[in-house]
Order: C-alpha cells, then sequence, then structure tokens
C-alpha cells in the first residue's frame, strides 16, 4: 500500500523505484557500504549531509507555504492586494533552493541519494510548458532558470496554475524534499556506525525512505 503522503502528493506509482537503484547501485554504494562496515561517515560527508538536509528543509518550507490554501494563505493575501510581487518572490525562492538542492546532492553517493535525486529532477520535467509560459525553463542538468521580466509580468491565474493548490508540482516537491531531509538526516544519526541509537540496524531504518509505505 503506497503511503499516504505520498497518495496526497499524487506521486506515481508505476515510476523508478527505490528497489532498482539499490538492485543496480550496490557496487558502488560508497555510504551503505561505511554503514553496513560500520565505519561510519567522514567529517567531509557529514558536511555535505548537513547541508543537504538543510537546503531539502529550506524547499519544503517554501514549496508548503506555496501550496497551502484557506484564507489565511499567500494566495488570498494576493487576491485581496491584486499584486502578485509575493507570490514571484516565492517562486524565486523556490527555484533558487531548488537548484541549490539539486546541486548538494551531486556531492553525495549512494543508491538512495540517486534515487531522490532524480525523483526530484522528474518534477518540474512534468510541467515545462506551464513554468516556461511564466518564463522558468529546464536546463540540461536539471536545474531551472528565471527569465525575471517574463516571471514578473505573469498573471495571477497563471501562477496559481503552476503554484497553486490545484497544481501537483508544489505539493510532490514538498513531499520528495521532506524525503531527502529524512534521508540525510538518517545518513547522519549514523555517525557513530551501522546501529543507530533506537537499536535499529542501518538496513531497516532506510527501508523507511522508499515511496511505498
Amino acid at each position: 500500500m503506497l503511503n499516504e503522503s505520498a497518495r496526497r502528493a499524487g506521486m506515481p506509482v508505476n515510476g523508478h523505484s527505490l528497489l532498482d537503484y539499490v538492485n543496480g547501485g550496490n557496487s558502488n554504494n560508497m555510504v551503505a557500504e561505511k554503514l553496513m562496515a560500520n565505519k561510519g561517515l567522514s567529517k567531509t560527508e557529514k558536511t555535505k549531509y548537513e547541508k543537504q538536509e538543510k537546503a531539502a528543509e529550506e524547499l519544503d518550507t517554501i514549496a508548503q507555504k506555496l501550496s497551502a490554501s484557506g484564507k489565511d494563505s499567500i494566495w488570498e493575501k494576493v487576491k485581496e492586494s491584486g499584486d502578485t510581487t509575493e507570490i514571484t518572490k516565492k517562486a524565486q525562492e523556490l527555484v533558487e533552493k531548488y537548484n541549490k538542492l539539486l546541486e548538494s546532492m551531486k556531492d553525495t553517493s549512494g543508491a538512495l541519494n540517486e534515487f531522490y535525486r532524480k525523483s526530484l529532477k522528474d518534477l518540474p520535467a512534468q510541467h515545462t510548458e506551464a513554468l516556461a509560459e511564466i518564463g522558468i525553463t529546464m536546463k540540461k542538468d536539471g536545474s531551472l532558470e528565471i527569465d525575471q521580466e517574463k516571471l514578473k509580468g505573469a498573471s495571477l491565474e497563471q501562477l496559481e496554475k503552476v503554484f497553486g493548490k490545484d497544481s501537483k508540482l508544489t505539493t510532490r516537491i514538498s513531499y520528495v524534499s521532506s524525503r531527502i531531509a529524512d534521508n540525510a538526516g538518517a545518513n547522519l544519526e549514523n555517525l557513530s556506525g551501522s546501529y543507530l541509537p533506537d537499536g535499529n540496524t542501518t538496513s531497516s531504518h532506510l527501508n523507511k525512505y522508499d515511496f511505498w509505505g
């Protein structure tokens, strides 16, 4: 059964799976090998995962604000004022944090990291036309680029179509980035070896970070 949060985010159930990456990536999965060998992570790796966790949490926060609905949401406030400046600022922040997180994931290895990096890149790729209409384009490496003038000139309706409560983009970004933060946190917890403070093994802990419940 799919995890309920995955259902709310509308994550596809027939796409690439974590198992595909685990089966194909064990030979060069440096992090997993170190964890299972009770070697822990080096200071350099620790720093990389700390940056990744922070970047993922920041992206999640912005995505949640954009996807929120109700009278206190950013959208209702903008509809009352008619000024889209706050929305475009949040959109710029979203792109900035998305790029920062994607870049940070190049510095960490392992099957789980590759799975989540691919999942993150897939999200804007599914909305290229709508994003292009408001001045956001996707480059070959998966990063996003903004045409500032086109974004500022986008209508409220166009912005809401891409980032609002009825769009799957922001809810899915929130979901995936929260999983990336969890995975980075799990690796940081393993600094002391392959056994966690709660007594569980690394393998049992990592099993929680799939899109399957």
